[in-house]
């Protein structure tokens, strides 16, 4: 393995681990941004 490919992988796993961590965020700001719980949802109504 030469440094080249050494270096493709590493940019492999980080955009990888990057992409997981947006899509993480992402679906925590959802359920923040929906309102409250569902029950409170319902009950407003």
């Amino acid at each position: 393995m030469n440094l080249e490919d050494l270096e493709t992988g590493l940019r492999a796993v980080v955009i990888y681990h990057h992409v997981e961590a947006l899509e993480e965020s992402s679906f925590l700001i959802t359920l923040s941004w929906s309102g409250g719980t569902m029950e409170e949802r319902h009950d407003a109504s």
